[in-house]
């Protein structure tokens, strides 16, 4: 699915929420306290990298300190556009450039993250917490001025995100500190915890109580505990987060969707109605995870309820959720008004629809069907789109249509398009021709050079050749004798000398010695010495193994 609101909760709560924060943790995990680093307890490694991601930055270690400034501040720059658009994949990356960066040893590069990290905190308020998570990792006295100054950020999630990376910082003022000594909490810590496992499936409401008050400990000790709570105590979580905070309902929505609870799909669904981008994601976030019957009629009943960005993610989310049974939703919001739910909806059905569905798809958006017409035997796709051409009534539909057998390339499709290159309309006969144009198989190269020989109409033969040379190209893989007679035939009937040039381009990767003396005999022709000194070369260096006299030779004639 695109990258939509959808993503911005998972993001936050993925990289911000690893260490001690006001409100923000991954619930799956035990609380972490940043202030106590000094604890074993409390020690907060670097965020774990998922594999086989490269960092941003690549050194060889003879890097001068402006080199390596420059080289980090080059590498984040180059993340930002895909910080702001929720890309998963850049968000990754920075965090391995982070990790990378923050390893023993290397504090020259630690400090040349940072200060590139700093120098980029201008950016959109989501990149921002994005960057401010990642000196909560690395940041020491380089990154104190900034994060103080962002405590006073128009934007609370940035303000919220600034405060928890200055306590995790070792060079953090004393007055700026908003967490209590280290041996305090952690005494009331343990004793919180106690309390709450005791109470079992009754600690719903002192959970709510300590979520929805100041007690920074109360509340971290509460959002790790959810996971410990049994159906009935999930329930009453559920019953008393109407009151929480945003950021905190969002942790509670998304930690109960982990557990797959779907007593969550009440706060779920009415999340999608708030005006708080988190909490819009996290019910987002929470319908797209949850693997039961009720939550894909929750989806179904959110979309239809929903308008404009996030109706398009909640398709999105039907789309990923995979079920067939909103294929009927989706096609009943195809005629909305808005363009942008229209396209989401098609999107959506591409990937959902099977074979039943296409007679309906075919009639009325056949290049939707492209992907459910490549899940069954070709013949049988091409006799639903042959029915469907026969119920077309208007020629741009037929033309629409003839363009689905591409999707169905077997013997019935290529004879229907055979068929309708005789069509009395030209643009049935158009459509035909392109489509043959497009064709994966070479079986169409005789009837393509048919066509470019005889055109109806000058498009007709440039598209025709653009088949027949990407037809040839594909061959190069497999260089045979026989392909070498197919170029020979394509430069004598060439119409003009820019076809030539065309085919040209083509031989010169075929690695065959016979294409080579093919190559250096329209060397000749003065018009085309440029392209066949090209087409020489490069044949030359796929064959001078195999044919080094040969090649030698070759190349001998270009001087």
């Amino acid at each position: 699915m695109t990258k939509t609101v959808l993503n911005i909760a998972a993001i936050r709560i993925c990289f911000g929420f690893r260490i001690l924060c006001f409100g923000f943790v991954l619930l799956a995990a035990t609380p972490l306290f940043a202030a106590a680093k000094q604890s074993p307890y409390f020690a907060v490694p670097l965020p774990p990298v998922p594999d086989k991601v490269t960092p941003a930055v690549q050194l060889t270690g003879k890097e001068t300190p402006g080199q390596l400034v420059a080289a980090y501040v080059n590498a984040i720059k180059s993340l930002l556009p895909g910080l702001a658009s929720a890309d998963e994949q850049a968000l990754f990356t920075l965090e391995a450039t982070v990790h990378h960066a923050g390893r023993p040893g290397a504090e020259a590069e630690r400090l040349a993250c940072c200060n590139a990290i700093i120098a980029a905190l201008n950016a959109p308020s989501r990149v921002k917490s994005h960057l401010l998570h990642q000196l909560q990792v690395i940041g020491k006295a380089e990154s104190v001025p900034a994060l103080i100054k962002l405590l006073n950020d128009p934007d609370p999630h940035v303000a919220s995100d600034a405060r928890i990376a200055l306590d995790a910082n070792p060079a953090c003022p004393e007055q700026y500190r908003s967490i209590a000594k280290l041996d305090v909490p952690v005494r009331r810590d343990v004793a919180l915890r106690a309390k709450l496992l005791a109470a079992g499936d009754n600690a719903g409401p002192e959970m709510i109580r300590w979520l929805t008050g100041d007690d920074a400990v109360g509340r971290m000790v509460a959002l790790g505990m959810i996971k410990e709570l049994g159906p009935a105590g999930r329930k009453q979580l559920v019953a008393g987060a109407g009151n929480l905070p945003p950021a905190t309902k969002a942790i509670v929505i998304e930690s109960l969707a982990n557990l797959d609870d779907k007593s969550v799909l009440p706060l779920a669904r009415a999340s999608l109605k708030s005006p708080d981008p988190l909490l819009q994601s996290a019910g987002l976030t929470a319908l797209a995870r949850l693997d039961d019957p009720e939550a894909d009629d929750a989806v179904i009943a959110a979309m239809n309820d929903a308008t404009g960005e996030v109706k398009c993610s909640l398709i999105g989310v039907m789309a990923q959720r995979g079920k067939h049974s909103a294929v009927p939703a989706l096609l009943a919001v195809t005629g909305n008004p808005d363009a942008n739910v229209v396209k989401a909806a098609c999107r959506a059905l591409g990937e959902l629809a099977d074979a039943g569905d296409l007679p309906v798809l075919l009639d009325q958006f056949p290049e939707v069907a492209a992907k459910a017409l490549g899940k069954i035997a070709p013949d049988t796709g091409a006799e639903l789109v042959q029915a469907a051409l026969s119920r077309a009534k208007d020629k741009a539909a037929r033309a629409a249509l003839l363009k689905m057998f591409r999707y169905c390339t077997g013997p019935k499709a290529l004879a229907a398009l055979q068929a309708a290159l005789q069509d009395k309309d030209v643009s049935i006969r158009e459509a035909a021709v392109r489509t043959l144009a497009d064709w994966p198989d070479p079986v169409v190269l005789d009837t393509l050079a048919a066509i470019y020989q005889k055109p109806e109409k000058p498009a007709f033969s440039i598209v025709a050749l653009r088949g027949i040379v990407r037809l040839a190209s594909s061959a190069n893989k497999q260089p045979t004798p026989e392909l070498v007679a197919r170029y020979r035939q394509l430069l004598a009937d060439a119409r003009s000398d820019d076809d030539r040039r065309r085919v040209l381009g083509a031989l010169g990767g075929c690695g065959h010695v016979a294409a080579l003396e093919l190559a250096v005999a329209q060397l000749a022709t003065p018009n085309l010495r440029a392209e066949a000194a090209a087409a020489v070369k490069n044949i030359a260096a796929l064959v001078k193994r195999q044919h080094p006299k040969e090649s030698k030779a070759a190349l001998q004639r270009l001087k």
